[in-house]
């Protein structure tokens, strides 16, 4: 065998590994990216499930479902009530643009960020949620395109009814 023939074969033999190498690359890229994925929706899920836990543990819950009453106004709230309850929104805000932006990267499912989506979008139209949103939307916390975002959100999609429920859970007497 001439040194041209061993080099054809080297040559055909490298350019399969490559292309094997590319191909097994690719799939492991794909595997990680799902993996990925599967990570951020779980950590987002884990992170509302902190948050519900904690508000039932905290001694402030109470204050805080006050954000959740349509009746409810600002004037309502001790001095001291509004500090928990616009912190407390302002940390349900930060959660859901941090959401946001593993969403557009592709790392939350997009059932899941439809979903945070709505609810965010009525979380600032509950009534003393939208007072305080209209001064907490100036302040340099949030990007543009978040704000954008969720003010988008339809009237429609975001009924008292919905909010009621997703903020108070309760079983239905008539199941």
């Amino acid at each position: 065998m001439s040194w041209d023939a061993i080099s054809g074969v080297a040559e055909i033999t490298g350019a399969i590994a490559v292309v094997v190498s590319l191909l097994y690359l690719a799939w492991e890229v794909r595997a990680n990216t799902r993996v990925m994925r599967a990570n951020s929706s779980r950590d987002a899920q884990l992170q509302w499930a902190i948050v519900n836990e904690t508000i039932y543990q905290s001694p402030d819950r109470l204050v805080i479902a006050k954000a959740f009453n349509p009746s409810t106004s600002v004037s309502d709230l001790s001095e001291e009530e509004q500090h928990i309850v616009f912190f407390f929104a302002r940390a349900v805000l930060q959660r859901f643009e941090s959401e946001l932006f593993q969403y557009r990267a592709g790392l939350l499912e997009p059932e899941i960020w439809t979903n945070h989506r709505i609810w965010c979008g009525g979380f600032i139209r509950l009534p003393i949620i939208a007072e305080w949103w209209k001064s907490e939307r100036e302040q340099p916390v949030y990007t543009k395109s978040f704000k954008e975002n969720i003010e988008s959100v339809g009237v429609s999609e975001t009924t008292p009814e919905l909010l009621s429920k997703l903020a108070r859970p309760h079983l239905d007497a008539s199941a």
